[in-house]
């Protein structure tokens, strides 16, 4: 994700991150230049961020997160000394950011996480720039935990209408570290899909 970014982003665009958890991508994207917002559901993960990312390269720090299905929850590392960034909780469904005001949204892992994921995606339009990139990464892990039933998909390229998002790329299959279970390594199956608001 952080790739595909690289290649798109500019360094004078505003930038955000939903679904931010403890920052890693929002912190890759103000390190493009640009205005980033880091947004996420969890007050713990947005005062996590906020510790990463804003504290001087300098200052060491340890967190314990008490993070679901890891084995690992206390982490040791350095500050990111970034100021051109803005934490806020809040939902990937119902962004708190005025109508064609980003450039960039990013979204990982999400969808399959909330009530209404169509909405989302007409949110992501709605606080885009038409030009803006939208940057989607899903396991389509649904869950009636958090999503019923008829509101789950197979593939977030049959929700892109084509009058309104243009397709640029699509990988399928990318494998990635889900969480660690004490020595379980439990890995899953995203689909990656880079799409141009009209």
């Amino acid at each position: 994700l952080v790739a595909t970014a690289r290649e798109v982003v500019r360094a004078n665009w505003t930038c955000i991150d939903l679904g931010c958890g403890p920052g890693r991508i929002a912190g890759e994207l103000a390190r493009l230049g640009g205005r980033t917002i880091g947004l996420d559901s969890s007050a713990a993960m947005i005062r996590a961020a906020d510790l990463i990312l804003r504290q001087p390269k300098s200052f060491e720090l340890a967190l314990n997160l008490q993070l679901e299905k890891t084995a690992l929850s206390t982490f040791k590392l350095k500050g990111w000394g970034l100021n051109n960034l803005q934490l806020i909780q809040g939902s990937a469904d119902l962004v708190p950011i005025e109508n064609c005001t980003t450039d960039f949204v990013c979204c990982a892992n999400v969808l399959s996480r909330l009530s209404q994921p169509d909405r989302a995606l007409r949110e992501f339009h709605r606080i885009l720039r038409s030009g803006g990139y939208l940057l989607l990464s899903n396991d389509y892990d649904w869950s009636k935990q958090y999503t019923e039933a008829q509101n789950w998909f197979d593939d977030v390229r049959d929700r892109l209408q084509p009058e309104r998002w243009s397709i640029c790329s699509t990988e399928d299959d990318v494998t990635y570290t889900a969480w660690l279970h004490g020595r379980k390594v439990v890995t899953a199956v995203n689909q990656i899909v880079l799409a141009q608001r009209r």
